[in-house]
């Protein structure tokens, strides 16, 4: 299965002229990767993953069968765009939400209109599950 993670950069970046790289959804892809999953990180600190103002997504992330986004509180409003704009490419296509934003319980419920699974605490021990449609909600 292809699957994609995307880390969503946030309008400013509190860390100046570096950005810290995406850890978390590089080890869930290495994961996944590891039992058999086609598995790529996409970093919009660092590539091309979404063009705001025409709505275009990056073509190699549309061809993914899962996608999952790390979203901190400062990118939550770009993510939900985000989330559109492939949902109106791809409207099959599964999706999760996983980060430090969705932590909080309204949080959760807000991205949970827009995804299929939303991840609090730790996916490490799931996340095979969700990629492969097992958990939902």
């Amino acid at each position: 299965m292809k699957t994609a993670f995307i880390t969503v950069r946030p309008k400013y970046n509190s860390y100046g002229l570096f950005s810290i790289a995406p850890l978390g959804p590089v080890y869930l892809a290495t994961m996944l990767s590891n039992k058999g999953h086609e598995a790529r990180v996409f970093d919009e600190s660092r590539s091309f993953v979404f063009n705001r103002r025409n709505g275009k997504v990056n073509p190699a992330v549309l061809k993914s069968d899962f996608i999952g986004l790390s979203v901190i509180s400062p990118a939550a409003n770009r993510a939900k765009e985000l989330i559109e704009a492939i949902r109106q490419q791809k409207p099959d296509i599964r999706m999760a939400v996983g980060g430090p934003h969705v932590t909080g319980e309204e949080q959760a419920r807000e991205f949970a209109q827009f995804v299929d699974v939303v991840v609090q605490n730790e996916a490490e021990t799931i996340i095979d599950e969700v990629v492969n449609g097992k958990l939902n909600g």
